[in-house]
């Protein structure tokens, strides 16, 4: 056999497609298991809500803020507002709910329930100079769903999980071009990795179809997104802020997959070379404004406008050069994703308690992309409603310490995918809470 492609085609019978040599073929779950997030963080689509204690419990509306050194993945025109500043947050994320219900009779939870993330930066003044630069590491998203024991339409139970992160080296600048105006940039070199198994000890012939599992795991790739930012003072008590984000599409690479043909005697066979495309970080711009209402009360608030109809539209994963001389020499796998646009609003407020206790609360709603004709069990990207909180307290005049709770009270989905064999009404459910605790030293 030289050559198999993988169409997906109804949930109530198997898929079909023809191989060289005829034999009929189906993937009983779509590729897209890759992209599950899992309870990795606060998300809009694939993206988090806010980096650092500050902006989570702000609700992510932070375009127009400059309070750390997140600035440089909020609106790095924001780094003029330090004049030397480190930062260094850790957050732990646990799923109260995230889950999948389907026709054959499961019903259950992700089993790794719990996600750490870290990050942090550097930022300082040049001199007496209007140019302030920075440097930050931070994680973008974090490990995805573990479904383990699913019951399958093939009479078997086997595992569908994934796990998929994005980690970015961010260096910035900014310009103070006048009191009112600063403007900056900053390079974002994003480091992607994913790996996945659907049903990988699985492998079925019958006379009306055949499934043959797989897994994959270190595709990695490496791709910058710029972001353009400006800040715009017009009065002592008001801050207007907009950003630009550039697009960034993933092409993913590597020699770890394996696919289970068992059943045609020839075991499990590992490819050389796999490639998984058709997905990415949307562009999107952003605006928001900043009010000191009194001297103890701050409001800000954001809109954004996300077009992941761009960079989500259709995956293919890719594998070739097998092991076995009798497998196909390549394997084709092709899976809709048909996202939407989306736009998102945050608000947050902030209450001075005592000069050196200041108590934040937000608010952030994004309708979900994902439209329920091609969601996927792993893929928990139906975050909507986003509730936080949170605290900073300056120890002295160097040192303060932040922390940030942010809950997602739960978003329940049922939806019929044509192209993944779960049957119709198939439900997914998202609950979330997630704490983040951040540390940072400024420079008297």
């Amino acid at each position: 056999m030289s050559q198999m492609h993988y169409r997906f085609g109804t949930a109530s019978a198997y898929p079909t497609t023809k191989s060289a040599c005829g034999l009929t073929l189906t993937f009983a779950a779509s590729l897209i298991a890759l992209l599950g997030t899992g309870p990795a963080h606060a998300l809009n689509g694939l993206n988090v809500i806010g980096f650092g204690a500050d902006s989570g419990a702000m609700g992510g509306a932070d375009v127009a803020l400059a309070r750390d050194t997140s600035v440089l993945n909020a609106n790095p025109a924001g780094l003029v507002g330090i004049e030397r500043r480190a930062d260094a947050y850790f957050s732990a994320a646990y799923a109260l709910g995230i889950g999948h219900a389907d026709s054959f009779g499961n019903d259950l939870d992700i089993s790794n329930r719990l996600t750490l993330l870290g990050g942090g930066g550097y930022a300082w003044r040049v001199g007496q100079s209007n140019v302030h630069l920075g440097i930050g590491l931070f994680a973008q998203g974090g490990a995805g769903g573990v479904y383990r024991n699913l019951q399958t339409a093939f009479g078997t139970r086997d595992e569908l999980s994934s796990l998929f992160s994005i980690g970015r080296v961010v260096p910035g600048i900014a310009w103070r071009v006048s009191p009112e105006l600063s403007l900056g940039a900053s390079l974002a070199i994003n480091r992607v990795e994913g790996r996945s198994r659907v049903f990988p000890d699985t492998s079925v012939v019958t006379p009306a179809g055949a499934f043959f599992g797989y897994e994959f795991r270190g595709l990695t790739d490496v791709k910058p997104t710029v972001k353009l930012g400006a800040q715009y003072r017009p009065s002592d008590r008001t801050t207007l802020g907009l950003v630009y984000t550039t697009r960034t599409d993933f092409n993913l690479t590597g020699s770890q997959m394996t696919v289970d043909f068992s059943a045609l005697g020839l075991g499990k066979v590992p490819y050389r070379n796999a490639r998984f495309d058709g997905f990415g970080l949307p562009a999107q711009l952003e605006a928001g404004a900043a009010w000191q209402l009194t001297p103890r009360t701050l409001l800000s608030a954001e809109v954004g406008r996300l077009q992941w109809s761009q960079s989500m539209q259709r995956a293919t994963l890719t594998a070739s050069d097998p092991s076995s001389p009798l497998a196909p020499a390549t394997l084709t796998v092709t899976s809709t994703l048909d996202w939407k646009d989306q736009t998102v609003i945050a608000l947050g407020v902030e209450q001075r308690v005592t000069d050196r206790l200041r108590l934040r609360a937000g608010f952030n709603y994004g309708r979900s992309p994902v439209p329920p004709r091609t969601m996927q069990p792993v893929l928990a990207a139906i975050h909507e409603r986003h509730l936080t909180g949170g605290f900073a307290y300056d120890i002295d005049t160097s040192w303060s310490l932040s922390g940030s709770f942010e809950l997602q009270p739960g978003n329940r989905v049922r939806y019929t995918n044509p192209e993944i064999p779960f049957g119709v009404d198939t439900l997914a459910r998202n609950r979330y809470m997630g704490l983040t605790i951040m540390a940072s030293y400024r420079w008297n």
